[in-house]
């Protein structure tokens, strides 16, 4: 065909092509190139993301920012092996929470301890051995390497020292004495109804004579003295079973003897890494992957609502009907009910014979209890029944924790004081903490929904 330069031929050529492109056919282009200008920019952005950031050497840095305060450490030359906890202990005798020491990995055997923020001058570093029950007191100092031998441990962590009343089981209400022979320790403990006759003694010196004195205010005391071995057991010192024959005194039953459970055998599985991956990568590869479907999707439907695709099928012999119904647009509203009866004179009740029809209102409610959320108990649940719910070791206890060595025999109590629940240390040797604060010892602390309880290496999470 050849066309006329003439005014009124171009007028009537335009006209003809108008005709002769398809309609639609202008939108589909246009959606197409800003299909393919999205998807070029989206490639460009990935480029430029999975790219490496180099800087030149000598350029120099036009801004910096103030290096951050360095926390002062301790070095460390762990020269001894086991499984060593360390904290501080306060002037005000509270400690911090016990922390795995850390393992050596250079052949110095060095490592470094983060002092807390506004540690006291006069604080002390202690180091738990929990293989064999021993403790060292080391000073806190920042400046050099302190050396951590074995001869350093000279103090045991925990004393038991059993009193009983003859015939009858364990003493109460008397006060038991620990003294050594060189005036430097002295403690007391009051025997309760919840010690069972048994009084706790912590960081107790070795090499040593020691004394221990039970008395009360209407019967003569009774002393004992020996020096304890250099090898106690990880669990801590028994002393030697005292026996006191006051007709007066006051006793409780002594517990059943503890079962030491069967340590496992298995080890844990080894838990290898995810490989790292550059997170502007994924973002912009997902972005992409989304705007590919997106334009995928978006051009399926566009091509539906124009018709392309029924014009489509027909053309390679492929006849869709015409849907005759239209769809229902509300599938689940509800169906008309027809209207009920006027009541009028005389009409019997509607609502007659329906007495006690209606359920009286349910009374649901969650008991408190105690979620295991890091150690051994991680992922238990204890429920709090009673008003008085004991912790510790003996199975005696209502919540025994028997595989943390940690905790002591009779570690803390939870008791329900008319609806608000408070927990009470009974002098443990390691403490109870509530939200990483030490508690002090017999005196009852309010407990709130949502606290964190570490007794031990055992962490818990009270709810109601």
């Amino acid at each position: 065909m050849v066309f006329s330069p003439d005014l009124p031929h171009l007028c009537d050529q335009e006209a003809w092509l108008r005709r002769a492109i398809p309609r639609g056919t202008e939108a589909v282009c246009a959606r197409a190139t800003v299909a393919i200008l999205g998807s070029l920019l989206f490639c460009s952005l990935a480029a430029y993301a999975q790219k490496p950031v180099t800087s030149s050497p000598s350029a120099p840095s036009t801004s910096s920012k103030p290096a951050a305060p360095v926390q002062p450490t301790i070095q460390i030359q762990r020269q001894v092996s086991g499984d060593l906890l360390y904290r501080f202990l306060l002037p005000n005798g509270i400690p911090t929470a016990p922390v795995p020491l850390p393992t050596p990995t250079d052949a110095s055997q060095t490592v470094a301890v983060t002092l807390p923020a506004n540690l006291p001058q006069n604080a002390v570093l202690e180091i738990i051995d929990r293989t064999t029950g021993r403790v060292a007191h080391l000073p806190v100092k920042t400046k050099g390497v302190t050396a951590l031998t074995d001869a350093d441990f000279t103090l045991v962590q925990t004393v038991m020292v059993p009193v009983q009343v003859e015939g009858k089981g364990g003493l109460t209400d008397a006060i038991v004495t620990l003294t050594s022979a060189d005036g430097k320790y002295k403690a007391s403990w009051l025997l309760k109804a919840a010690d069972k006759g048994v009084a706790q003694f912590t960081n107790v010196p070795m090499g040593v004579a020691l004394t221990v004195t039970v008395k009360n205010d209407d019967d003569p005391p009774i002393s004992q003295t020996q020096t304890l071995p250099t090898n106690p057991p990880a669990e801590g010192y028994h002393w030697p079973t005292i026996t006191v024959t006051w007709p007066d005194a006051h006793s409780v039953p002594l517990p059943a003897a503890p079962t030491t459970p069967a340590a496992p055998t298995t080890s844990p599985p080894s838990v290898t890494p995810p490989p790292t991956s550059n997170p502007i990568s994924d973002i912009v590869s997902t972005l992409i992957g989304l705007a590919i479907i997106g334009g995928i999707g978006y051009g399926i439907v566009w091509a539906y609502k124009q018709g392309h695709l029924r014009r489509f099928f027909e053309g390679i012999g492929m006849h869709i009907p015409e849907s005759q119904t239209q769809p229902d647009l509300q599938p689940f509203k509800k169906p008309e009910q027809p209207p009920l009866p006027p009541i009028t004179e005389g009409t019997a009740d509607p609502l007659a014979g329906l007495s006690g029809v209606a359920g009286s209102p349910l009374n649901v409610g969650s008991r408190p209890r105690l979620v295991g959320t890091i150690g051994v108990y991680a992922g238990q649940m204890f429920e709090l029944q009673g008003s008085q719910v004991d912790i510790g070791r003996e199975p005696s206890n209502t919540v025994v924790l028997s595989q943390d060595s940690n905790v002591s025999r009779r570690h803390a109590s939870i008791q329900n004081q008319g609806g608000q629940f408070v927990i009470v240390d009974n002098g443990s040797s390691n403490g109870t903490f509530v939200n990483g604060a030490r508690i002090p010892p017999q005196t009852p602390h309010p407990l709130r929904p949502g606290d964190e309880i570490q007794v031990g290496m055992t962490r818990f999470r009270f709810e109601t």
